[in-house]
């Protein structure tokens, strides 16, 4: 039930591009925490 409210909350593309995003987030944070590693040694 609450899976078709958001269904009909959210548009088809909101979740493609939110997966997007995540997946730019991490590996940005993956980035960042290799350069904080690299720096630390």
């Amino acid at each position: 039930m609450s899976i078709m409210r958001v269904g009909s909350w959210v548009n088809l593309a909101d979740p493609v591009k939110v997966l997007h995003t995540l997946r730019l987030v991490i590996i940005i944070q993956q980035k960042y925490q290799a350069r904080a590693v690299y720096v630390a040694i």
